[in-house]
């Protein structure tokens, strides 16, 4: 988006025959800021830096201390290069001036007796003219591709995508922790999660904040992103030089831009989120159909027949419950939330669950550094109602914080209630069958192990297990049931009943 400056190669490259080097042969790259005429001895006082000097040398001194000491002023007012203008005074370049410039590293450049002097400044204002003519018409461009880009589909991507082009580098947007969200161009997200620890440091700085700081050889910036009036991301960029003031705009329309995405996608998740937790409290209460019917009814997922159960505990139940949103949200998973106290509650989809302990961990732990999160067993969704007074008085005692895993070989999450209404018809009616279920339970189902256990005969054995199996309302052939109806059993002690 920035124009190339202009140099004093370039203006001798507009006027090859009005602008001829001298001291040294070629051009230099010196940067040009203006075109001065001055005839006095000492003109630094009406200098800024950056010009290019010319005089016809009225005012030159014709000796080598004079000639050097007016050199060496001029240097010392960072002009970018002195032009003689040959003919009034001089036919030729002075040869104290020429070996005065050539000491002193300034640029000498003749111009010729036949050109005049406006020619050199008008071109000159000429090329700056059309320069920022360039660089207005390649603002206003780039800010209609970001207004387009904030119109798009993927808002966040699009903005991004448009700002790493213009500053010849790449842009990230992050969450509040420092996490990549959206990265442009996408192979450089390693490099995105390197600036974790940046937006840590920066975080405690609050809302009114920046940083820029090297990366490399590159220059990064980074900047909170504002909806709502709370921090709800961080927006980063790294390139190869300082940002320029039209640059530094254009980030300032990003953020707002960004910002005002952010603030849409927080609202539209939270309006999901209240619509969810009515269909979470539902299944917590047992009304497993009604919630399936809620939850078609609201346009929302309805949560399957499976569910993974999590537990957070935090200092209030929102904060709980956004540890759990953070932890799940940005992986895709469907899951349903609800706030009881300071407990937060989730429902991941069985499908979904973690493929081993070390991304579950993975996913888990950055999240929980201001509450305590519990990762509870997978039930059907018709026993989370039955089990959620021991899943609140699990996670109740856990630490402040960190993650903490129910394991089957501690007391398992049931309670009595759940348990006498998992085997209650078969501890009221068919109270003779229970150590039956219990000895095929423990045998696994062999019927002469279960026959030689409780002296029976394999024919009688199985009669009965199909009776119990009617009062039960399930085959013990399905793991689902037999593991139900084993974790009741132990829960009320009949587990080794004879």
């Amino acid at each position: 988006m920035e124009s190339a400056p202009l140099t004093v190669a370039h203006l001798v490259a507009l006027l090859p025959r009005a602008l001829v080097p001298h001291v040294p042969s070629e051009p230099g790259a010196a940067v040009l800021d203006a075109v001065h005429i001055s005839e006095l001895a000492d003109p630094t006082a009406y200098l800024h830096g950056g010009e290019l000097l010319l005089t016809t040398g009225l005012a030159l001194p014709l000796t080598g201390a004079g000639c050097g000491a007016y050199v060496r002023r001029l240097v010392g007012a960072r002009v970018s290069a002195l032009g003689l203008g040959l003919g009034p005074v001089h036919v030729a370049v002075p040869r104290v001036l020429e070996r005065a410039c050539a000491r002193l590293g300034l640029p000498l450049l003749v111009v010729p007796a036949e050109v005049p002097f406006q020619t050199v400044t008008r071109t000159f204002w000429s090329s700056v003219g059309a320069q920022q003519e360039r660089s207005l018409h390649a603002a206003i461009d780039v800010h209609q591709r970001l207004v387009s880009a904030a119109a798009s589909d993927e808002p966040a991507s699009a903005v991004l995508a448009v700002l790493a082009d213009a500053v010849g580098g790449w842009a990230t947007l992050t969450d509040p922790s420092g996490r990549p969200l959206v990265t442009q161009p996408p192979e450089r997200e390693t490099d995105a999660a390197g600036l974790a620890e940046e937006v840590r440091r920066l975080r405690p700085a609050g809302a009114r904040s920046a940083a820029t700081f090297p990366v490399g050889r590159e220059v990064a910036s980074l900047h909170p992103v504002v909806g709502n009036g709370e921090i709800l991301a961080y927006l980063g960029t790294v390139s190869p030089v300082s940002m320029s003031r039209q640059l530094r705009g254009l980030l300032l329309s990003s953020l707002a831009l960004l910002g005002s995405d952010a603030a849409h996608r927080q609202e539209t998740v939270r309006a999901t989120r209240a619509l969810t937790a009515g269909v979470a409290h539902l299944v917590r209460a047992g009304h497993v159909r009604a919630a399936v019917d809620l939850a078609h009814a609201l346009g929302v997922s309805a949560p399957p027949p499976r569910v993974r159960v999590l537990v957070a505990v935090g200092p209030t139940g929102d904060v709980a419950l956004e540890s759990l949103a953070a932890a799940l949200e940005p992986a895709g998973a469907p899951w349903w939330g609800m706030v009881t106290g300071t407990v937060a509650t989730g429902l991941l989809h069985a499908t979904h669950d973690w493929v081993d302990d070390e991304s579950r961990d993975a996913a888990l732990t950055p999240h929980a550094q201001e509450c305590a999160i519990g990762v509870g067993p997978l039930l059907r969704l018709g026993d989370v109602s039955r089990v959620h007074g021991a899943v609140d008085d699990w996670c109740r005692a856990l630490p402040l914080r960190g993650v903490h895993v129910w394991r089957p070989d501690v007391t398992p999450l049931v309670s009595q209630a759940w348990a006498d209404e998992v085997i209650g018809a078969l501890t009221g009616e068919g109270a003779e069958l229970v150590p039956l279920v219990a000895a095929y339970l423990r045998h696994r189902g062999r019927w002469e192990a279960v026959a030689h256990a409780t002296g029976l005969h394999r024919n009688s054995v199985r009669a009965r297990i199909v009776r119990a199996e009617g009062l039960l309302g399930g085959s013990l052939a399905d793991p689902d049931v037999a593991a139900r109806v084993w974790l009741a059993l132990r829960a009320t002690g009949l587990d080794s009943a004879t």
